[in-house]
């Protein structure tokens, strides 16, 4: 469940259809009266626009037209400045956040700090390879913060490598590291040195720093003995909210545990609706056939609870080809089928009934 984010962006893209002439009679009690005057082209997709300033009397500027505030911001003296500009950065994507590091008082700059910056870090990115690159852990960490994954190639090149040189490199960046940045490297330490950081770890908990609360929980679950990992992260999301514990929030903090520990801690802390993060959670704690006997004879939010976390764990099979999520310790699949019958059977709403349904066609993918 502890995954790595990518970057959502908008790609630059024309469509003549966006084509638009702003007349000042289009502004209807003051909205978008900055856009008279003006051809918009391009259609950001969070509302806002691209678009050609025809006022001037030489060849019209690309400007940014914000929804929100109304406001007009230049980009380019002309188009061909525009693509011209764009293709040099890389074509940096079209929301405002994407372009306002680079701007000027003339526009997008090329040349700024910024921008050269930005410049040699995309070509090293074009360019950096990881066969070169896991011959040092230095240009490793540089290849693996570029592309933003540690799966298994990178955790085997990681490996090859003493395990406090690995943390220098961590301790060396996470100070100056963006969130996602910060994540790739706990997910480096997890995945690579686990147990030789129980110290470092450990610390976090007694001088947290800057760390991401939920990286912190990552750390906690991959690199300390299970129970004290439990004891620390369990600790934590009942005082950070006390008696109206989130189930999303449970899920983000104890999903990296992926133990049997956290289903007795479940039982008590549970709440509708199940699908909040609750279902989730009980499906990658590896659930066992005496759990799912258990709960089912206990109130409607542990047994709603059980037929959604059967269904999540179907649903990610299917979506990842995993089978990692599963119900341990069942006897048969003819007992299991008898079993979801009786739930079946005890389901009033027609919703829940179709729910175990579709478990009992799929039910081989979690035995």
């Amino acid at each position: 469940m502890y995954k790595n984010n990518r970057w959502r962006y908008h790609r630059t893209r024309w469509n003549l259809e966006w084509l638009q002439y702003w007349r000042e009679e289009y502004a209807e009690e003051g909205y978008a009266s900055s856009l008279a005057g003006k051809l918009t082209f391009f259609h950001v997709g969070n509302g806002d626009y691209l678009a050609l300033d025809l006022q001037y009397d030489g060849e019209p500027p690309v400007v940014y037209w914000d929804h929100e505030t109304d406001e007009i911001t230049l980009l380019a003296s002309s188009f061909s400045e525009y693509l011209s500009k764009m293709t040099e950065l890389g074509c940096i994507g079209a929301e405002m956040w994407q372009y306002e590091c680079f701007l000027g008082s003339g526009g997008i700059e090329t040349n700024s700090d910024a921008a050269q910056r930005w410049k040699a870090w995309f070509q090293s990115f074009l360019s950096l390879q990881f066969e070169a690159a896991k011959e040092s852990v230095e240009s490793l960490f540089q290849y693996i913060l570029y592309h933003g994954e540690v799966n298994s190639r990178e955790v085997s090149a990681l490996q090859s490598f003493q395990h406090d040189e690995i943390l220098h490199h961590v301790w060396k960046r996470l100070p100056n590291s963006s969130r996602e940045e910060s994540k790739v490297l706990c997910m480096i330490v997890g995945e690579v040195v686990g147990k030789d950081a129980a110290v470092w770890v450990r610390k976090l908990w007694a001088e947290p720093g800057t760390i991401n609360p939920v990286d912190r929980s990552y750390l906690t679950a991959k690199c300390l003995p299970i129970e004290e990992a439990c004891q620390f992260i369990v600790n934590y999301v009942e005082e950070s909210k006390g008696k109206e514990i989130e189930g999303y929030e449970a899920l983000r903090h104890l999903s990296a545990l992926e133990s049997n520990h956290v289903i007795t801690w479940l039982e008590k802390n549970c709440r509708l609706p199940a699908t909040d993060g609750w279902a989730a959670l009980f499906a990658i704690s590896k659930p066992s056939w005496d759990d799912l006997k258990h709960w089912a004879e206990l109130a409607t939010r542990h047994r709603l609870t059980i037929i959604h976390a059967l269904e999540e764990m179907i649903r990610e099979q299917n979506a990842c080809n995993s089978s990692q999520l599963k119900v341990y310790g069942v006897p048969s699949k003819k007992e299991m089928l008898e079993f979801l019958g009786r739930l079946h059977d005890s389901e009033i709403l027609n919703t829940k009934k179709a729910i175990i349904r579709k478990i009992v066609e799929q039910v081989d993918k979690i035995l």
